[in-house]
């Protein structure tokens, strides 16, 4: 398939998705309503929980294929722009394994003498107050 074709079925898939919603809110409003009658036997509560559950399932695939589409397309729009030339190829990536089994870059020694002359450079609070006596 194409990127136009994915985007294609993504919007359908949306649509669809938002269609069964749709469903999904009208049947749980018809559940409530038979609950808040219990001495009416207005809907059958187990054909109402089956078309409620199949309807959830549904919504699950239809979430899972769009978010692979979603996926593909963003791959493609990447593999795009790397061909055209808009954005540099890819860094490899880091295993896990390789982290692990690294070596650890030795500790680097910091001198106590900066951070006293950070500390020095910056005014107190109470020297802030006395410099801008509007603050």
């Amino acid at each position: 398939m194409t990127k136009t074709e994915y985007t294609a079925a993504i919007t359908a898939s949306q649509t669809t998705i938002s269609a069964i919603r749709t469903d999904l809110r009208k049947l749980h409003t018809i559940e409530k309503l038979s609950q808040s009658f219990p001495g009416l036997e207005l809907v059958d509560t187990s054909i109402l929980e089956t078309a409620i559950t199949e309807r959830k399932a549904e919504v699950q695939k239809l979430r899972s294929e769009l978010s692979k589409a979603r996926r593909i397309v963003k791959r493609m729009a990447e593999i795009e722009d790397i061909e055209t030339g808009k954005a540099d190829t890819p860094k490899a990536k880091k295993s896990a394994a390789g982290k692990k089994a690294g070596t650890k870059p030795a500790p680097s020694k910091k001198s106590t003498v900066k951070p006293e002359e950070n500390k020095a450079e910056q005014p107190t609070p109470s020297a802030a107050a006395k410099e801008n006596p509007a603050a």
